[in-house]
């Protein structure tokens, strides 16, 4: 009666112990995932800036929504200077790289618009080249918080590779959202995507 005794404690024992371990585990591993999420959205509300006085060391951590309006500002700069700045050696590179920078429907309502027109084919056959630039002081941002709205005005130069002295310029009024997502160095380095992008059609400037 005894051994029989014993080994029932010794059950009970290793119940307890066993019980209190996946206890423990399971507590040690939910404060693990709202530690992981807490550190998540701490990341995604902030963002690592210069010193004001200028120096490269320390950086320092700040609320996101102070310097949100500069990250905006370079993603859209980023953005057109990529996917609406290529020649006919560069065309297929330079648009994967803008494709980083907008979310996967709109950029691909994009290809096929442009497919549509034939205007890489054109890119191609005519031996073009364009480039982008956004006009000084278009670009306007609202919003307190993601998403953010935004319009700008940008000038697309379309040139011949070999007499770049016949280019054409043209217009285009841009809109749309700005949304903070998980960054991706070097590809998307403010973790910005663009949405319900929409472009007006381009509007040929006059030469003087």
């Amino acid at each position: 009666m005894a051994a029989e005794h014993d080994i029932y404690r010794s059950l009970r024992l290793n119940r307890i112990i066993v019980l209190t371990t996946l206890v423990v585990s399971t507590l040690i591993s939910l404060g693990a995932l709202v530690f992981a999420y807490s550190t998540y959205k701490y990341h995604m509300n902030h963002a690592l800036v210069l010193s004001a006085n200028g120096e490269i060391m320390p950086l320092k951590w700040v609320e996101r929504k102070e310097v949100a309006d500069i990250q905006l500002k370079d993603h859209l700069t980023k953005w057109f200077d990529s996917y609406y700045t290529f020649d006919q050696s560069n065309m297929i590179t330079q648009r994967e790289k803008g494709l980083w920078l907008i979310s996967g429907e709109e950029g691909k309502k994009l290809e096929e618009f442009y497919e549509s027109k034939g205007w890489y084919n054109d890119i191609i056959r005519k031996s073009l080249g364009q480039k982008s630039n956004i006009i000084d002081g278009s670009i306007e941002t609202s919003g307190y918080d993601s998403p953010y709205n935004f319009k700008c005005t940008v000038a697309i130069t379309v040139y011949p590779l070999t007499r770049q002295d016949l280019a054409d310029t043209y217009h285009m009024t841009v809109l749309g959202q700005l949304s903070f997502v998980e960054p991706n160095w070097p590809l998307n380095i403010h973790g910005l995507l663009i949405h319900n992008y929409r472009e007006s059609p381009w509007i040929k400037i006059e030469k003087p």
